[in-house]
């Protein structure tokens, strides 16, 4: 339903400015309440402006310029608003022009100003909203890539922007088994999530701190930087891998496959279980860390990592 509309105004604003804003508020689909559209010969004055425009209306707009200082109709009409806002019956909307003066009564009420009464679409959209009671927002865009991180709740430790920038690095090196990311990469990885500079150095060091990520800066500012094993074992778990059981399938394989004194690569051991051959070396660098396995690693990448000897306490935690 269309809103209604009651307009107060000067009879002298008429000719430059009021018809043509009621007309265009029409437009717009708002009722609007003129009195040369709504009086006719022989009508009450009192009734049909009091009685019915302003109080059978939504909103009363009220035209203020120099020439309604010395109109004691829209001093009147005015009086009568103040009445029905204070009431809650009707919303009120000041429309100034010529830098009228503003009447004491409206300090309290946010108004329109309009400089120039044949250019004022701005003005228009405002007072439009005004009508419908609906603020203006810009539209609210996405968060950074690296805030949606928290929209998920995870339980390895990591700040919202280090899970970000793991994911990224791994999701990034997936295609070759890359670990290694140069200063472009990672640049690009910090712009993509639009992410600071500060933010990037300081969750960079996070993950450094903790062992997650080893990092090579050299001269003029610039950075090299390598996934170690946990920030791999990290990302793909904050990627919804599903790390814990590759963890124990892997470790089962290992455990059963070295029993007759044979050694398994990396590469062998990604085949026989389907486990992506990245995982499977950090899994086994965390496992040779903790004195768990024997390894010997040469130039050729996951075939040449082999596990040749395993602590006979390995297998206690796979039964």
């Amino acid at each position: 339903m269309a809103p209604k509309v009651f307009l107060s105004h000067s009879s002298q604003d008429k000719p430059r400015f009021v018809i043509h804003f009621a007309e265009r508020l029409r437009e717009a689909g708002v009722d609007v309440w003129l009195d040369d559209w709504e009086l006719l010969p022989g009508d009450s004055l009192i009734d049909r402006i009091f009685t019915e425009g302003i109080a059978e209306s939504d909103v009363v707009i009220v035209v203020l310029s120099a020439n309604t200082a010395d109109s004691n109709w829209v001093k009147n009409e005015l009086n009568t608003v103040v009445i029905q806002r204070i009431e809650g019956k009707c919303r009120l909307i000041p429309v100034i022009l010529d830098d009228a003066e503003v009447p004491t009564v409206l300090r309290d009420t946010v108004y329109q100003s309009i400089s120039d009464c044949f250019s004022y679409d701005t003005e228009f959209q405002r007072i439009l909203d005004g009508i419908h009671n609906q603020p203006t927002h810009p539209r609210i865009g996405e968060p950074p890539i690296y805030i949606r991180e928290n929209e998920v709740s995870y339980d390895d430790g990591l700040q919202a922007g280090s899970r970000f920038l793991l994911r990224q690095m791994l999701e990034r090196g997936a295609n070759d088994g890359g670990t290694f990311f140069d200063h472009d990469d990672m640049e690009r990885i910090r712009r993509d999530g639009k992410m600071s500079e500060h933010l990037f150095k300081k969750e960079m060091a996070r993950l450094e701190q903790n062992m997650h990520i080893e990092v090579h800066e050299y001269l003029g500012g610039g950075m090299n930087c390598r996934l170690l094993p946990s920030g791999i074992v990290l990302g793909l778990a904050a990627s919804g891998f599903d790390v814990d059981g590759a963890w124990n399938q892997i470790g089962a394989y290992i455990v059963n496959s070295t029993q007759d004194g044979s050694e398994q690569s990396v590469l062998d051991i990604a085949g026989q279980t389907g486990q992506p051959a990245l995982l499977v070396d950090a899994l086994v660098s965390i496992w040779e860390q903790r004195g768990c396995l024997e390894v010997t690693r040469a130039f050729g990448g996951f075939s040449a990592t082999r596990i040749w000897q395993v602590d006979p306490l390995f297998e206690d935690n796979f039964l």
